[in-house]
């Protein structure tokens, strides 16, 4: 299935709603070069209101990817692009973890998911 989507894509521009290296690498490793747009995408969604911590993830991802489509401007000869937004996250026992504000906090978050 990759090798169909990535004959489809030849020729057209990937951007990539992230500056991560990780993210970067992964889509250098299936063929894919991308031009590097980071979002400006505010990650407050109430993860309250999604069923899953992967609904929280994919809502993330598609706002992520939404707000780059807003301010990318096609070049010449483009008609279309692929964005590609993304989003990590962690969940012990259905509670999604936050991003640690610290290595205090760091450290206990680990300590939680070893046990």
């Amino acid at each position: 299935m990759i090798s169909i989507l990535l004959r489809q894509l030849a020729g057209r521009k990937v951007v990539l709603a992230s500056a991560s290296p990780r993210r970067i690498q992964i889509l250098e490793n299936i063929g894919l070069s991308c031009t590097v747009e980071p979002s400006k995408f505010e990650e407050t969604l109430d993860k309250a209101s999604f069923n899953s911590p992967d609904e929280y993830a994919v809502a993330n991802a598609k706002g992520k990817s939404l707000e780059v489509a807003q301010r990318w401007k096609l070049g010449d000869g483009e008609d279309w692009v692929v964005i590609v937004g993304a989003d990590t996250v962690v969940e012990l026992n259905g509670a999604i973890l936050e991003k640690p504000l610290d290595k205090a906090k760091a450290f206990q978050m680990l300590q939680s998911l070893s046990y």
